[in-house]
C-alpha cells in the first residue's frame, strides 16, 4: 500500500470512529427526547415492528441503490474529466478527502445507513404520530418492491428453464 492510501485509510479510521461516537451521542439525545416527551416505547407491537422494518428498508434502497440519490454519492466523490477520442467525459474515482471517502463509505453501505435510517426512523415514528401514515406509504412500497424483485425472479427461472430445455431438444 502506498504512503498516500496509508495515510487516507488512517484518515477514515478515525473519522469511522468519530462517527461512532456522534451515533452514540444521537442515539442518547433521541432517546432523552423521547423519554422527557413520554412518547418512549416499553415494548413494541408486531404491527409497528413490521410498519418501522419495511419502511427502514425501503428507505435504505432508496438512498443506497436508487437513481434518485446517486448525486448524493457522487458529491462524496472525487470528479475527473478525461479526453476520449476528443470527447470529454466525466467519471468519479473515490476521493483523496479521508471525510468524503468516510461519508461516501457509509452511504452505500446499506448495513450502515440500515442502522442509521433505523435510529432516525424509530425517532420519529414514536415522536410525532402523525407521521404514520408516511411510515405506511414506505411500508407498503417497500412490500410493492419485493413483490416486483420476486416476479422478475420466476421469470428469470422459467426463461433460463426454457433455455436450458431448448439446447435438450
Amino acid at each position: 500500500m502506498k504512503k498516500d492510501e496509508y495515510l487516507i485509510n488512517k484518515g477514515v479510521n478515525r473519522w469511522m470512529v468519530f462517527f461512532t461516537i456522534v451515533f452514540i451521542i444521537i442515539t442518547s439525545l433521541f432517546y432523552y427526547i423521547l423519554y422527557t416527551e413520554n412518547k418512549l416505547p416499553t415494548s413494541i407491537t408486531i404491527w409497528d415492528f413490521v410498519i418501522l422494518a419495511l419502511a427502514t428498508f425501503r428507505l435504505v434502497r432508496l438512498f443506497v441503490y436508487d437513481a434518485i440519490f446517486k448525486f448524493i454519492q457522487e458529491n462524496l466523490m472525487d470528479a475527473i474529466e478525461i479526453m476520449d477520442n476528443g470527447e470529454l467525459l466525466m467519471t468519479h474515482t473515490l476521493a483523496q478527502s479521508s471525510l468524503k471517502r468516510t461519508l461516501y463509505k457509509l452511504a452505500v453501505c446499506p448495513w450502515c445507513m440500515g442502522v442509521w435510517i433505523a435510529l432516525c426512523g424509530a425517532f420519529v415514528y414514536y415522536l410525532l404520530p402523525g407521521s404514520y401514515f408516511l411510515f405506511v406509504v414506505l411500508a407498503i412500497s417497500s412490500f410493492a418492491s419485493m413483490l416486483q424483485v420476486f416476479s422478475n425472479l420466476i421469470g428469470w427461472s422459467a426463461e433460463y428453464r426454457k433455455l436450458k430445455a431448448e439446447k435438450f431438444v
